[in-house]
């Protein structure tokens, strides 16, 4: 049986990590917090049954430390691909260690792939941290998230600090993953999208054209996308008319980009809210404005606050 902390919240050994349990009403969080910090189920009750509201994770993605099959995991201290390693630091290039099996770029940072820990746990709350000691990424960061889920939804923040005496590029995002039905639908206004090359590397900026135009309800279809939107005004809404239930997604800036990925034949896709565009480094190294990317000096943070809120529809 989970044993009780604090008001909400519970931990629970599910070998060979603990999960920690946050409840609210209806709604239910687990999170991972040895396996990046990740949330590993996000569901709602209803009287027709569960509602998964992102991808639920399972005991093997657990024991085989693989936040890519959980529901969600941060994006810290930048998101998408850094092509070939290389990051320029001031007058210094760095070529980063690649840290992942799937390609030859380095992807999504440090963090998602490192043990996180409680710093404290509350009544549907909890914050957990990460201090990352400048091996791989070659400064010294400190990142938080905190959950706090009430019987309307989730609200995550999520923070990264240069806690190093040089400066460096900075970056930070989520990574959900949701169900994808047969009618799911999406609803984002975006301003731009990033084209990318055959290994997805962000080359060209250019109008969001028709077939990836989500401002109205888009069902998804067979759509396969992976690219990186520019000026997302922040609001976003899934609708899974099949299962009666929308869940609304919002978030402050820096969070203005949003990851949008569709896998072909999958049962799954992903709506992402980053600080920056992908591939944002070298593009802001080169010049290309509008790319989201900070520079963060000893001392400074970089926050960024978001809020996944499901509701019913008629249809």
């Amino acid at each position: 049986m989970p044993d009780r902390l604090d008001g909400m919240v519970s931990a629970m050994d599910v070998s060979p990590v603990t999960l920690f349990s946050l409840s609210a009403g209806k709604l239910r969080v687990d999170l991972a917090p040895e396996r990046g910090a990740s949330i590993v189920r996000f569901v709602m009750d209803t009287d027709a049954g569960p509602v998964m509201l992102m991808r639920p994770g399972n005991a093997a993605a657990l024991k085989e430390r693989e936040p890519r099959q959980l529901a969600s995991f941060p994006l810290i201290p930048y998101s998408g691909r850094i092509a070939g390693g290389r990051v320029r630091f001031g007058r210094e290039t760095v070529t980063l260690p690649g840290n992942w099996s799937g390609g030859p770029h380095p992807i999504h940072g440090d963090a998602w792939l490192k043990p996180w820990k409680v710093v404290s746990a509350k009544a549907g709350s909890a914050a957990l941290v990460y201090e990352h000691d400048g091996k791989g990424w070659p400064v010294r960061y400190r990142a938080r998230q905190t959950f706090v889920l009430d019987d309307a939804g989730l609200a995550i923040e999520i923070g990264l600090e240069n806690i190093d005496t040089r400066p460096m590029p900075a970056g930070i995002g989520v990574h959900p993953y949701f169900p994808k039905t047969p009618a799911t639908r999406l609803e984002a206004r975006l301003g731009h999208v990033w084209l990318s090359d055959a290994e997805l590397i962000p080359t060209e900026r250019v109008a969001v054209p028709a077939a990836w135009d989500f401002a109205g309800q888009r069902a998804l279809g067979p759509l396969v996308l992976d690219n990186c939107f520019g000026d997302w005004d922040g609001k976003a809404v899934i609708t899974w008319p099949e299962r009666k239930t929308k869940l609304a997604i919002t978030a402050e800036p820096p969070l203005s980009h949003l990851v949008i990925y569709t896998p072909k034949d999958q049962d799954f896709f992903c709506v992402e809210p980053v600080s920056h565009a992908a591939g944002g480094f070298a593009l802001a190294a080169a010049g290309t404005p509008d790319t989201g990317t900070m520079i963060l000096g000893p001392g400074e943070r970089l926050i960024g606050r978001m809020r996944f809120e499901p509701s019913p529809v008629d249809r």
